[in-house]
């Protein structure tokens, strides 16, 4: 081959390798960020659900927070604090 061609041969091997190498890293950092997504998410239900739990073993002392981020938990959070008092 000659060296133009060779040359050309070895940046479209280069270009490949850059592409393969960002799409691991594309799908590493998928998995991190919804790691993180579905943690922020989960963790607020996680918490009502054990509050409630608390609730219904009769500790009438337990308090649910009305800071979430969520509409639907603030609610929630909301009608358990009620249902407590």
């Amino acid at each position: 081959l000659s060296a133009s061609m060779q040359g050309h041969l070895d940046l479209e091997t280069g270009l490949r390798w850059l592409s393969v190498i960002t799409a691991l890293v594309a799908v590493v950092l998928a998995f991190v960020v919804s790691g993180f997504v579905a943690s922020f998410i989960t963790r607020p239900v996680t918490e009502v659900t054990t509050r409630a739990q608390e609730l219904a073993r009769g500790n009438y002392e337990i308090r649910f927070r009305k800071d979430y981020f969520c509409a639907e938990i603030r609610e929630l959070s909301d009608a358990l604090d009620h249902a407590r008092s």
